[in-house]
């Protein structure tokens, strides 16, 4: 992710992945989702729209184990539940400040919450990164 007016998410269960992307091009928002991509006009669509796609299948987990969640947004990301077998590893960065806006609200999340309450947490991250950045853009 390299700039601040966008995020993406990426979610696992056993052998079931979905991701989303969601950019700014000073505008509108792009949202790739399975389905193709969706325009809207800030980042509470997006944020919604994301919430439906990555949503459909973390609905489904429940509480069992097997599934994971990625967000990234700005220059930080988390990570809920167990890492993606499949997924590209790349070297931490390691950990956020524990007083970073970040590490705040990631740390409401605790170990053996459900996939969907991971989602909510994750997409918090998200508004408060991207939708810190836009209202500053604009003011």
């Amino acid at each position: 992710m390299g700039g601040d007016r966008e995020f993406a998410l990426s979610a696992h269960f056993i052998d079931n992945r979905r991701s989303v992307e969601a950019v700014f091009d000073g505008y509108s928002w792009t949202v790739e989702t399975a389905s193709g991509p969706v325009s809207v006009r800030d980042i509470d669509q997006a944020i919604r729209i994301a919430r439906q796609s990555i949503g459909e299948l973390l609905r489904r987990v429940g509480r069992r184990p097997g599934w994971g969640l990625r967000v990234e947004v700005a220059d930080v990301a988390a990570s809920y539940g167990e890492p993606d077998p499949e997924g590209v590893s790349f070297p931490s960065g390691g950990r956020a400040d524990p007083n970073s806006l970040v590490a705040r609200i990631r740390g409401r999340w605790r170990d053996g919450d459900s996939s969907e309450s991971a989602l909510d947490n994750a997409l918090e991250i998200v508004h408060g990164y991207a939708g810190r950045s836009r209202r500053s853009a604009v003011a």
